[in-house]
């Protein structure tokens, strides 16, 4: 017996969810507010997504894949791939001056504590981290094969440097989401290139 068809729609509490994690973190959501966020009982939480850290791990997957995509994208969006870089280093920008609100694996990640309960979160959000560092190492080991950089170039530590600017531009966007220093950070990160 397959039991009553589900009454909401998964992808939409799902961002809905995702927008209690970024206000609230994980520690300070309750369910109660991310079933009311997401317009369901308990029950149907339970159901959909298992637990409170299953939903958590989810919206943090799902949320990770969306922004790696548009980095992706953003890096690819100048066949001169150092321009993707800056393309993408501006864009983080913009998103974090406008939004004000970081990047919920960053902010995830400062939330995160030593204790045996959220090992397993932490070990979501360093391979989330890793995946997008591999990224940008797969941008630059095509940036020098194409000859837009260096061959003795370091893609790996590359990679590590630019990564870290962006969670840094994360962190900077939402303690005081100040433009000119989250210009700032893009423009000397891009003398990296130089």
């Amino acid at each position: 017996m397959a039991g009553r068809p589900r009454k909401f729609n998964i992808d939409t509490a799902l961002d809905q969810a995702i927008g209690v994690f970024f206000k609230k973190g994980y520690e300070s959501a309750s369910l109660d507010d991310l079933t009311g966020a997401m317009n369901i009982n308990r029950p149907s939480l339970y159901q959909a997504f298992g637990n409170k850290e299953a939903l958590f791990r989810q919206a943090l997957q799902t949320y990770h894949e969306r922004n790696l995509n548009h980095l992706i994208d953003m890096l690819k969006s100048d066949p001169d791939p150092i321009k993707g870089v800056n393309a993408a280093l501006l864009d983080t920008a913009e998103y974090h001056i406008q939004t004000g609100q970081g990047c919920l694996v960053a902010n995830s990640g400062t939330e995160a504590r030593d204790d045996e309960g959220y090992q397993a979160i932490k070990a979501m959000l360093s391979d989330l981290l890793q995946r997008n560092e591999d990224a940008f190492y797969d941008h630059f080991e095509g940036a020098k094969t194409a000859g837009y950089l260096a061959e003795d170039a370091d893609s790996r530590e590359l990679a590590q440097f630019f990564n870290g600017v962006m969670q840094g531009m994360s962190v900077i966007g939402r303690m005081n989401n100040s433009p000119e220093a989250l210009f700032s950070m893009a423009t000397q990160a891009m003398r990296v290139l130089q």
